[in-house]
């Protein structure tokens, strides 16, 4: 097997103390263009940012740094942060160091998988961190020890890391905020982490579903490969497969008809904008109109029902009677195939 070397390195940004408040979204209202802009992503205005942070949500393809919403992978909206054995959270790595500034070296081949962190991306010297794919143990400048999970590498050829080891080993701060399913990680103290993760959680969606189970590529908005009107985005996955809330809100509706088939209504409120989740097709619905729930929880499991030709989940976003590119509340790229 040819031996391949990736080396991802970034120049470290000035330090400057802060507090909690300076982790939330940089831009305002008059910045956003219907809360979104035309890149599918939410826009900020310009502006510094006091020291380096980065704001990750389990299953979320966004990531907020240092106050700006980033897509995680422009390839590919599967990549997220996500649970490993032990629950120990996974972060992917060539993001992190991209963000935070530091140089990473991922090193794959015959005998080694390898993943080493560098200080100011000095790839060779200043060596603070190096672990092996599927291995616990963490090596660092003055000795090793083992770790609750191991790194692991998707099936996207993506390198994973345990976030708390990428964190401690650069002596940042790091907290887990476990109501929002978000992970912080600084290099100053931030003081209320519940705070700063509330203030982040409108701007970083949840796939609605397991996207390493997605069969196909999705049909997106607004048309059908033959060119018809489509409102939502449809994900081929088999049936009976968990269906999560994108973003968290109160269940409006818990219906049945002959378009949807079974279908869930969920009202967000994101960046202080009042939106409409739709989930259908589904094969049953296990929350009740009226209860809340928080981005990431279980709310069904994808079917077959209603107007569908096959098993998929089909995802909607409304702005009152008005249906908008669900895209641009998550992170899907159009079907390349069309």
């Amino acid at each position: 097997m040819k031996k391949m070397i990736l080396c991802v390195f970034a120049a470290m940004l000035a330090f400057v103390p802060a507090n909690a408040a300076a982790l939330g979204y940089m831009g305002s209202d008059a910045a956003l263009e219907d809360d979104i802009g035309e890149s599918g992503e939410l826009e900020s205005e310009s502006g510094a940012i006091a020291g380096n942070s980065i704001i990750l949500r389990i299953k979320s393809p966004k990531a907020m740094v240092n106050g700006e919403i980033r897509h995680i992978d422009e390839g590919d909206g599967r990549i997220a942060p996500f649970i490993g054995e032990n629950d120990r959270t996974l972060v992917p790595v060539r993001f992190i160091a991209e963000a935070l500034g530091y140089g990473v070296g991922v090193d794959f081949g015959p005998e080694f998988k390898k993943i080493m962190i560098y200080e100011n991306g000095d790839h060779g010297q200043n060596l603070r961190l190096e672990m092996f794919i599927g291995e616990k143990t963490l090596i660092t400048g003055s000795g090793s020890a083992e770790m609750d999970a191991a790194p692991a590498l998707t099936p996207e050829g993506r390198a994973f890391m345990p976030a708390r080891a990428f964190a401690e080993s650069l002596f940042m701060h790091i907290h887990y905020v476990e109501s929002e399913r978000i992970i912080i990680i600084a290099d100053f103290d931030i003081g209320d982490a519940e705070e700063a993760a509330k203030n982040a959680a409108g701007y970083l969606p949840v796939w609605p579903l397991d996207m390493s189970k997605v069969q196909k590529e999705w049909k997106n908005w607004p048309e059908n490969p033959d060119g018809t009107y489509h409102a939502g985005a449809d994900f081929a996955i088999a049936e009976g497969s968990e269906v999560y809330c994108s973003y968290g809100g109160i269940v409006e509706d818990v219906a049945e008809n002959a378009s949807y088939g079974k279908y869930i209504v969920v009202k967000s409120l994101i960046n202080g904008k009042t939106r409409y989740m739709y989930y259908a097709h589904l094969s049953s619905q296990s929350v009740e109109k009226g209860q809340i729930v928080a981005a990431g929880d279980a709310i069904g499991k994808s079917g077959n029902t209603g107007n569908s030709t096959g098993p998929h989940l089909h995802y909607e976003v409304h702005i009152g009677s008005d249906v908008v590119n669900p895209g641009k509340y998550l992170n899907i790229r159009p079907n390349p195939a069309r």
